[in-house]
């Protein structure tokens, strides 16, 4: 079955976003277990990847660490850094925390009815 879901990974990504957002009470449920879920996750990438490879793939960890750097730390800094001078004052959470539910997004279409 992993293997089947591996091979299908952006259909997988895709069925797992669409499933939060039209079953927010299972996200909720969910909500408080996402660091362990993450963690298996990791489990299984690592048993599908295997020992010599993640020990290979280790031989470059400066580059993997300058990766790692960048994009975990360069990129946020600098957006951060770019709503700074913009004026943008609302934190992150503030700005990409506001969830839109099924029912408000059928109460902003109009409806003609003849």
């Amino acid at each position: 079955m992993l293997g089947t879901v591996s091979r299908h990974g952006r259909a997988a990504l895709i069925v797992g976003l669409l499933t939060t957002f039209l079953l927010p009470s299972l996200a909720n449920v969910l909500k408080p277990r996402l660091p362990q879920l993450v963690m298996v996750l990791l489990f299984l990438v690592a048993l599908r990847i295997g020992p010599s490879k993640a020990r290979g793939g280790m031989s470059d960890s400066r580059a993997t660490l300058a990766v790692v750097l960048i994009l975990q730390l360069g990129l946020p800094l600098g957006v951060i850094a770019v709503a700074h001078i913009f004026g943008v004052t609302h934190p992150a959470h503030h700005i990409t925390s506001h969830h839109i539910t099924a029912r408000q997004c059928k109460a902003a279409i109009p409806t003609h009815r003849t």
